[in-house]
């Protein structure tokens, strides 16, 4: 018995990112391993400042009907990647870190895989499959002894970009930028960025962001759709902090369509699993020319 499920197409991913505060306190853990050296008081020490910041859980504390799980299926081409947090009800601020017997496996066909934790602080966990099929079905279990709490999802069927191919230039003065995907407007995609920006003033900026008040449908294009790209727009998203005006940017656009599967009713109903299919695009903005 599942507590939702939805299989809805989501109009932008919920990712699993990283709370400022997570983030802060990982920087914090990396930064005290450095100074500390690998002896286990600077690790201690590392974990207990990183805690102090996130608001750690240990999952063997937590009952599982209060573990929030966060999962991100993402297929691109026939690699499929699996990521995973676990957080605590609906608290934006605590998050539970897997320990114990607890685990995580995630599965794919006649494939499973024990999924890893990919930070010191045992809150971000990964798994990827190789040689899938264009729809797969994934599922993630939390397993605590006998109990097994699965979350299932059958990812969006995959698409193409057609029309530009490889690496794109679009300087602010084109205007726009033209884009034809393999996917009708019946089944339609979102646009998520990625990269570095310059600035003015010498600094650079990362840049992490959807871009759905810069990318809009134009239409029907064959059997596939066209999108447009406001270049316009586009430099008003990058600008959206600071005070100096980006200059350029090498970003990735990431083309997806995404879908809410089934979380269990063992677990907080604040879990999600998300299935992401994405087609990324290299572009090189220019905003002096």
């Amino acid at each position: 018995m599942t507590h939702k499920d939805s299989g809805r197409l989501q109009p932008a991913a919920r990712t699993t990112r990283l709370p400022l505060r997570l983030a802060s306190a990982l920087f914090a853990m990396t930064w005290l391993h450095g100074c500390g050296g690998g002896d286990g008081g600077a690790s201690d020490m590392a974990t207990a400042m990183a805690c102090a910041f996130a608001n750690c859980k240990d999952s063997p504390e937590v009952v599982a009907s209060d573990i929030a799980a966060s999962y991100e299926v993402v297929q691109e081409g026939t690699r499929v990647s699996v990521t995973s947090t676990l957080g605590y009800r609906y608290n934006l601020v605590t998050v539970v870190r897997l320990r114990g017997g607890d685990a995580l496996v995630a599965s794919a066909g006649t494939q499973s895989r024990q999924m890893v934790a990919t930070d010191p602080l045992l809150v971000n966990f990964t798994a990827s499959f190789e040689a899938q099929p264009a729809t797969p079905t994934l599922s993630v279990d939390f397993i605590r002894g006998t109990q097994v709490e699965r979350s299932t999802v059958t990812l969006p069927k995959a698409f193409v970009l057609l029309n530009p191919l490889g690496p794109v230039t679009l300087p602010l003065s084109a205007g726009q930028l033209l884009v034809d995907v393999s996917a009708p407007p019946a089944e339609p995609v979102t646009v998520n960025a990625s990269g570095t920006c310059s600035r003015t003033d010498g600094t650079s900026v990362a840049y992490n962001s959807g871009l759905m008040g810069a990318v809009q449908l134009v239409g029907a294009m064959g059997s596939g759709s066209r999108y447009r790209v406001d270049a316009a727009a586009l430099d008003v998203a990058i600008n959206a902090t600071g005070a100096a005006k980006v200059t350029q940017c090498d970003l990735t656009l990431k083309w997806q369509r995404v879908i809410e599967g089934s979380s269990p009713a063992g677990l907080h109903p604040n879990s999600k699993i998300l299935g992401i299919t994405q087609q990324p695009m290299a572009l090189h903005y220019d905003a002096m020319s």
